[in-house]
């Protein structure tokens, strides 16, 4: 992510509904780019000698969950019954940050 080898995104999405595999799908391919792209512009200007701001990753994903919610409205598939659950992660160096939509959650056992 971002071509920085100490930062990562994963994301586990389970679709619901008659479509919801294709919306957890869309969701897999798209909201990792919406989320890059969030950060290179919240992060611009970081150096990368310390970690990052908690507000400028929350914002990137606040503003990543809604811009793919947005367009999972437009992508052409009847999701009034569907939909998808998303439990994401990033790792920022030694830094984890975690954020979820829907039911699902992580859990986090050291």
């Amino acid at each position: 992510m971002m071509g920085l080898r100490h930062c990562h995104f994963f994301a586990v999405c389970d679709g619901h509904g008659t479509n919801g595999r294709e919306v957890s799908a869309f969701l897999k391919h798209r909201l990792p780019q919406i989320i890059e792209t969030n950060l290179k512009t919240n992060l611009a200007g970081h150096d990368l000698s310390t970690y990052p701001r908690l507000q400028a990753i929350e914002q990137a994903f606040l503003e990543g969950f809604e811009q793919t919610n947005k367009e999972v409205g437009t992508m052409g598939t009847d999701v009034r019954f569907s939909g998808s659950t998303c439990v994401s992660m990033l790792t920022y160096g030694k830094q984890l940050y975690i954020a979820n939509v829907g039911d699902s959650r992580a859990i986090l056992i050291s």
